[in-house]
This record gives structure tokens, C-alpha cells and sequence, in this order.
């Protein structure tokens, strides 16, 4: 949401500013080098706030949307019934996010700022091949399959049809509405030309 994206920028603000603070002279060796590494990438954040309309540049081909929960599926730490309900929560809470990130989108179609014809041809690709019509062929049950030892067996089951539940009614009809519109709105609207010269 906007409000998120303007906590995100007070802290890269508020970071820096902390960063600058550090007596740089008295590290040494990796101290030193992390220093310079962090001031570099919020320096660079920081700088990069002035060009506010670039927030509607949230898809990518490497990430988004198309891509976070079954990135997440592979890579969350899953040890306990509570990471198994976290996850779930994210799950349900896709149409929103679906919502969110339309918005920007459609806040980059207003300013010019937006992804590449070829960008939007590939996220297109990527949501389809997380589509499916049994929520039980979804990538996104892969940690129900083998739950860690930490999960009592007796809800089990239950977070099995939670999380099936949650990818039926919420996570694939969202992502079905989002693919329509990156089909119908943003692509017809996409730019041709690549690179930062094709931006206003």
C-alpha cells in the first residue's frame, strides 16, 4: 500500500541517517567493508525516493506478485503449526495484495512508469504456470506434503484443508484477476522500448 511504501522510505531515511553517524575510521576488515556496503545501498535508496512514480515498477521477471508465494513454498522456514497458519495467512490475504498491486500499476500507466512489453509477456507466463483447477495440484501445498516433526499429527489434517481452503477461494481467483488485468490493461500499454531512457 501507499502507507507501507511511505514507512519503507522513512526507514531507508531514517537508516542512512544512522549509517552516516558511524565513525568509519574506527572499523576495520569486514566491519569496515559492511559499512560501506550498507551506506552505498541506502544512499542509493534514499537518492532514488525523488522519483516517487517509480514504486509502480513492482513486477519484475525475477519477482512479484506472479512469484512470492511459491518462492515462499521453498524457501519459509516451516518448523511449527504456527508457521503453517502464517503461511496459510498469506495465502488468504492475496486478494488484497492483488489489490494493492494493481493499484500501482495503474498509478504507472498514469505517469508512463511501467514495465516492458517483453517484463509483462514473462509475469503473464509465470502466474499461468501456478494456475491450476484443483487446489490439491498447487505448488503451494508442497510444505503440507511432508510436514516438519514440530507439527502435532493431529492438526495435520486440518492445516492441509486450510491451505486448501485459502489457495482455492482466495490465492487463484486473485491471481486470476490479476493475470486478466496485466492481459487487458498493462500490457496493451506497455512500452515497446526497453531501459531507464524509455521512462519520463
Amino acid at each position: 500500500s501507499a502507507e507501507a511504501r511511505e514507512r519503507e522510505r522513512a526507514y531507508q531515511r531514517a537508516t542512512l541517517s544512522k549509517l552516516q553517524g558511524i565513525d568509519a575510521a574506527a572499523l576495520r576488515g569486514q566491519d569496515s567493508v559492511s559499512l560501506e556496503m550498507m551506506l552505498e545501498k541506502f544512499q542509493s535508496a534514499v537518492e532514488g525516493q525523488r522519483f516517487a512514480d517509480s514504486d509502480a515498477l513492482v513486477l519484475s521477471s525475477l519477482g512479484g506478485i506472479h512469484n512470492m508465494m511459491p518462492r515462499a513454498s521453498q524457501t519459509t522456514p516451516f518448523r511449527s503449526a504456527a508457521d503453517y497458519r502464517d503461511y496459510i495467512a498469506r495465502l488468504s490475504s492475496m486478494p488484497r495484495l492483488a489489490e494493492q498491486t494493481m493499484a500501482r500499476l495503474q498509478a504507472g500507466m498514469r505517469s508512463g512508469w511501467m514495465r516492458t512489453v517483453p517484463v509483462v509477456d514473462r509475469v503473464i507466463a509465470a502466474i499461468g504456470a501456478h494456475l491450476v483447477q484443483d487446489a490439491g495440484d498447487s505448488v503451494l501445498l508442497g510444505p503440507f506434503r511432508k510436514f516438519a516433526d514440530g507439527v502435532p499429527a493431529g492438526e495435520r489434517a486440518a492445516l492441509t484443508a486450510a491451505a486448501r481452503r485459502a489457495i482455492a477461494e482466495d490465492y487463484q481467483p486473485a491471481l486470476r484477476r490479476f493475470r486478466d488485468f496485466m492481459q487487458r490493461e498493462s500490457r496493451p500499454r506497455a512500452p515497446a522500448q526497453a531501459g531507464l531512457a524509455a521512462l519520463p
